[in-house]
Formats: C-alpha cells, structure tokens, sequence
C-alpha cells in the first residue's frame, strides 16, 4: 500500500473518532521552512491525539488558516461518505452536510498558542461554523516569555559601562550559555572534543550542558542551574588549554569570572530550581494528564500570589524550602549551591526582585482572559479533552523537518501523508479492523487517494499563483513608497 493510500485511511480514521466522540480539542500551528509556509491540524479527546492535516499555505493570514481548516474538516467527510456510499448504504446518514455540521458540532475547545492570527482565525471558525468555541492556549509557552522577561530585566540592571567579550546583545549569563555552547558542541566555533575529554576526566556527564541554540522554555534556568553547581570545573577548564578555539575561550574566562555574571547565573538558576523547572514537570504532560486544563489556570493563579509575597521580600528565595507550586523542594546538592550567600547580595537582590516582577508581569498579561472567564462546570465538562500544552503542533513541525531533510525531493504531499500516518498508528488501526470492513476501507482508499493527489497539485498550482500576486502586489506598495525623509 502506498502512503498516499494510508494518508486517506488516516481521513477515515479521523472522522470516525470526531462523529464519536464529543467536546473535542482542535489544535493548529505554522512555521516557515524554506520559504513554505506549513500549517498543521490536530484533533484530541480526553486519552487521544489524531493528525488531521499537514500541508503549505499561500501565507500566515488568519483567513489562510481558516481556508485551510475547512479544506481538511472536507476532506475527512468526503472520504467517511464515500466509504459509507460503497456500503450500499442510501439513507442521509451519510449525507455530506449533516456529516460535516455533526464534526464541527462535536468541536468544543481550540488549542493554540497566543498569537494574533490564531485568534482571528478563531473568530472566523466561529463565524463559519455557527458555534462557539472555547480559545484555550497552551501553558508551556508562557515560560519562553518569562525567559525574555528574565533576561531583559537583568539586561537593565547591568551597568551601562559593564565590558563584555563575549558576543552577544542579551544579559551577561545568556550571552554565556550561548557562548558555552557553542564551545561544546561546535566544530567551528568551539572545542567539542577538548569539552568531552574534560567532562570525561571529572567524571561529568556529556549532556551537563543541554544544547541551547536560543530562548526555549526552561534550558536556560536549566543550564544556569549546572554553571553555578560545577563553577569549579568551568573556571578550571576555561582557565586551562583546549585543543582549538582559544579565542572563545578567553572571552568565556574572563566573562564568567565577571561578578555580575556570577549573580545573575546564580539568579536564574533559583527561578529554574523554583518556578520553570517545578512548571514544565507540571505542564508537559500528555492526553492522559491527570491535571486539566482548567485545574492548570488555578495553578498559576497560586502561582502569581506566591511571586507577590516574594516580590515584597527578595531575599526570602535564599531560604525557600517550596517551590512556586507549594510543593516541598528536595535538599539536593545544586539546590544547596544555588542558596549560598551572592557575591554581591544587594545586586542580587535587585535582579531578583527585577526578574520576580518581569515573570508576574508576563504571567498577568498572557492570563488576563483566561481570568475573566467564568469558570463553570460547563466549562470543565467541555475543555476535558484539551491537552495542557500545544507541543503535539511542535512534534508534527519536528516530523516535517525531519523528513524534509531526509528525502528534499519528497512532494508536501507526500511527506503529509507519512506523518498522518505515523502519528496516527495506521498499520495499528488496520490490524483492530474486520477483514471486510479493511479490504472495503483499502477500497475506497485507493480510489479517494488519486483524487486527493490531483486535487492536491491543483492546491499547490494555486498556492504558488497566490504567492507570486503577494509579492508582486507587495513590490507595489514598496515602489510607491517615497524614496528619502524629505519626499
């Protein structure tokens, strides 16, 4: 069986799991490779998650994504009826209408991640779809703006005449892990092999840095954690000789020595230990948490509260004893290395109190709405199948570069189908049908399959025909634009 063929049978599989179960969770995100513009769709129940569709898009408007969530939502019916209609089966049960207005019926929440467009291709969901839907977004993302928080109110503690060698435009201690990393895993740019060899020797695991090639969730917090509970090895291997790249090396010496380096590492490795870390164990979990999406927006609101009471008193987080959460912290010995006395405790305390305020500003500000919704046992009900986070989008933009890279002259087409299905256990689902009902469902598969193909180049055809009237119509208005200040 080919994959375009297994990407039909996962269309089935999808309708069939929406018209059974209710108050479902649609979830979608895009990202740009290559000059593509992709969007993913997924669909989860309370202990499920289905790919829908993936595939390019003309652009990032809140009405491409809306075109191309309704495309799919056909899609799924077309092949579901045309399964049904083989069976001889005539009455309107399988009728295309009534099929495709109990799918979106059975579509309670969204689940996105808090951008502009995502919320203006809800609103025209809704509007299409006569129906209210419940805009839920994911709780891991905030940590990556509470990372950018963190960093620009450290950033505006430094001294304006502070002297920094390592590149970088950001906070001392993140110019620092990015400068580490690339000493460790580089070629290049470092000593990967110099780095190995003098972790190896102090009996160090190789992965003590995680790699971090930029702002993502908690690998910040994480890596400042491990640069203030190892500073010993660091300072011992920065001041000895690597095989290459000395360089760099020297601009990592003498900046990790640099005193305001050494608080703010210290400052961001106590939030990591008592509030990012505590917040990814909680958030990143899957269909199956046990923590709903409702229950999360309690959780920081807890949250928020206990940020107050230490933004009030900054030096309480040098004697915590639980975490942001409530919950009891372990005594573990990079714990006990992060609530030493600061090299400089009044500058600790002012970044501390300046990133305590950054996260509770963020915090406000992204959870303003959810907030000011009433929170009612309706509303349980129905957000039961949303997922606390939107990372399974991610998983799928992963799977694409992935794949993209593996076979570059693969179609989209092609690639779409694959990762439907894998991530939907095709062969899984095959195997737990009856022989007729498979070699009925293979069937219609084949059939539908050459007509998604074609209609899918005729997509393409258009899409590409699309892109070129933007860019000319976007040419235009830059022509039009007058040269110079003073025209």
């Amino acid at each position: 069986m080919m994959c375009r063929e297994l990407g039909t049978i996962s269309d089935f599989q999808v309708a069939e799991h929406m018209l059974e179960n209710k108050d479902l969770t649609l979830g979608f995100d895009a990202t740009t490779q290559e000059g593509v513009h992709v969007n993913s769709i997924h669909v989860t129940s309370s202990d499920k998650c289905h790919i829908i569709a993936v595939d390019p898009l003309a652009g990032g408007t809140a009405e491409d994504h809306e075109v191309h969530i309704n495309q799919s939502v056909d899609n799924l019916v077309e092949v579901h009826c045309a399964f049904h209609q083989a069976e001889k089966i005539t009455d309107n049960t399988v009728d295309f209408p009534k099929v495709r207005s109990e799918i979106t019926a059975f579509v309670s929440n969204s689940m996105t991640d808090r951008a502009a467009v995502n919320h203006a291709t809800l609103e025209r969901l809704e509007n299409s779809w006569g129906k209210k839907i419940n805009e839920l977004n994911c709780h891991l993302h905030p940590v990556e703006t509470i990372a950018t928080g963190c960093c620009k109110a450290l950033k505006q503690k430094e001294s304006s005449n502070i002297v920094k060698k390592v590149l970088g435009s950001d906070c001392m201690a993140n110019d620092l892990v990015l400068g580490l990393n690339k000493f460790r895993y580089k070629d290049a740019a470092g000593d990967p092999k110099g780095f190995v060899l003098a972790l190896s020797n102090a009996k160090l695991p190789q992965g003590l840095l995680p790699r971090y090639r930029g702002n993502r969730l908690h690998v910040m917090f994480l890596n400042c954690e491990r640069l203030h509970e190892h500073r010993e090895f660091f300072m011992q291997f920065l001041n000895g000789q690597t095989f290459s790249c000395n360089r760099l090396r020297g601009a990592l010496q003498r900046d990790f020595q640099s005193l305001v380096a050494m608080v703010e590492i210290q400052v961001l490795g106590l939030l990591g230990k008592v509030l990012t870390g505590p917040w990814m164990s909680r958030f990143y979990k899957g269909t199956a948490s046990e923590i709903s999406h409702i229950e999360g927006l309690v959780m920081v609101k807890e949250v928020l509260d206990r940020l107050e009471v230490f933004h009030q008193d900054p030096q309480q987080i040098l004697s915590v004893t639980h975490d942001m959460f409530g919950a009891e912290l372990s005594r573990s010995p990079d714990l006990q290395a992060l609530l030493v006395e600061p090299v400089d405790r009044d500058l600790f305390l002012s970044m501390m109190e300046g990133c305590i305020n950054a996260v509770h500003n963020v915090l406000t500000r992204q959870y303003q709405r959810y907030f000011n919704m009433d929170v009612n046992d309706q509303l349980r009900k129905e957000t039961e199948s949303a997922c606390l986070r939107n990372i399974d989008a991610e998983q799928v933009m992963g799977m694409f570069s992935a794949l993209k890279d593996k076979a570059p002259n693969a179609t989209l087409c092609f690639i779409s189908c694959k990762i439907c299905a894998q991530k939907n256990k095709k062969l899984d689902y095959l195997d737990g049908l009856t022989s007729e009902k498979r070699e009925k469902l293979i069937k219609v598969a084949i059939k539908n399959a050459t007509k998604q193909r074609q209609q899918r180049r005729k997509n393409c055809a258009e899409i590409q025909e699309e892109v070129m009237k933007r860019l000319a119509a976007k040419q235009q208005s830059l022509d039009m634009k007058p040269f110079g200040k003073n025209k």
